[in-house]
């Protein structure tokens, strides 16, 4: 299960994700959030993106294979984030992405929401 909310005076465009996705969620996830930023009107790179998986359960790396595909999908940089930070409390989740997140310059995974929200606001 996912929701979204946005924060328009902070440019802020928060999912959060729930439950244990399968593929099909999460490409609904990533659709959701699309038309969420797209519905903000701002330019690319100019809002921050939270993604709290904090009461996500285990899911393969099949998983989280589609969230970096779509994240890294050229066809979606109109919507790219100036700040991504990806909330995931399990050392092991946050170790199985670690290189992906590694690999963009604007992503940052976080064990908890306060550290997530104080380093895309700093």
């Amino acid at each position: 299960m996912h929701s979204i909310r946005i924060d328009r005076i902070s440019k802020l465009v928060e999912q959060r994700i729930s439950g244990a996705p399968d593929l099909v969620e999460v490409e609904e996830a990533g659709a959701a959030m699309r038309h969420a930023v797209r519905s903000m009107g701002f330019a690319p790179e100019s809002h921050r993106s939270l993604y709290d998986c904090s009461e996500m359960g285990a899911v393969g790396d099949d998983v989280f294979d589609s969230a970096f595909r779509q994240w890294n999908d050229p066809r979606f940089t109109c919507v790219r984030a100036r700040k991504v930070a990806v909330v995931l409390p399990s050392t092991l989740a946050r170790l199985r992405i670690r290189g992906q997140a590694d690999r963009r310059a604007n992503m940052q995974l976080f064990a908890t929401r306060p550290e997530a929200m104080r380093w895309l606001f700093s």
